[in-house]
C-alpha cells in the first residue's frame, strides 16, 4: 500500500533535483503484512554532516507533500548521546524509535559518487550510397567514413542504497540502489 507511494515520491525527490534517476537492483518484501507505514523517520548515514542533512530534508519535504508524519534523524539524534558501546547505542536508538512512535525507518546510505568530464559521441560509422539498376547502375556504391561530433559533459552521478524498515518486527519492506545523474555541457 505504502511502496507504489513512496517508489513514486523516491522518483519525484530526486527528479526535482537531477536530469536522470535511475531505480536498480530493488526488492520488495512480498512477506509484509503489516499496514501502511504513516510516521516515518528519515536517516542518512554518511561522513558530510551537511550532505546528511540536505538528503534526509529532501525526503522529508517530498514525503510531507504527499501526507506523511516524517522526520529527518538529525532533529532526534544528537552526537551527545552516544556511549561509545555500539551495541547499546543501537539499542538506545532502536529504543527511541520505538517510544516516540515511527511505525517505519527510511535510511540511505551513498553507495558511490562520480564526477567529471566524459565524451560523449564521436563514433564512426559507414555510410553507402545505394546502388541503383537504372541508366547509371556502372557506378560502383559508394562507401564514406563519417564521424559523429563529440561532445564534452560534465557528468554528477551519485549512488545511493535506500532500504525502508517496518519498526514493528524490524522487518525491511523494500530495498533499491537509486542512481541520480545530472549531466550538463557547460
Amino acid at each position: 500500500r505504502i511502496l507504489p507511494v513512496l517508489l513514486g515520491i523516491l522518483f519525484l525527490s530526486a527528479c526535482a533535483t537531477t536530469k536522470s534517476v535511475k531505480i536498480d537492483n530493488s526488492w520488495i518484501n512480498g512477506d509484509y503484512t503489516g499496514g501502511p507505514l504513516n510516521k516515518i523517520l528519515v536517516v542518512g548515514l554518511g561522513q558530510n554532516p551537511d550532505g546528511v542533512k540536505l538528503w534526509e530534508d529532501t525526503f522529508v519535504q517530498s514525503l510531507s507533500k504527499a501526507g506523511y508524519e516524517v522526520t529527518p534523524a538529525y532533529t532526534v539524534f544528537t552526537k551527545t548521546e552516544t556511549t561509545g558501546d555500539e551495541a547499546a547505542d543501537l539499542e538506545a536508538a532502536k529504543q527511541k524509535i520505538r517510544d516516540m512512535g515511527f511505525e517505519g525507518v527510511i535510511l540511505g546510505k551513498i553507495r558511490d559518487v562520480e564526477s567529471g568530464p566524459v565524451v560523449e559521441g564521436g563514433e564512426t560509422h559507414q555510410v553507402a550510397t545505394p546502388a541503383y539498376y537504372s541508366w547509371y547502375s556502372y557506378y560502383q556504391p559508394q562507401v564514406f567514413t563519417v564521424q559523429d561530433s563529440k561532445t564534452i559533459v560534465n557528468v554528477n552521478r551519485v549512488r545511493v542504497e535506500t532500504n525502508i524498515y517496518a519498526v514493528e518486527g524490524e522487518i525491511m519492506v523494500y530495498t533499491a540502489m537509486i542512481d541520480s545523474i545530472n549531466a550538463s555541457n557547460n
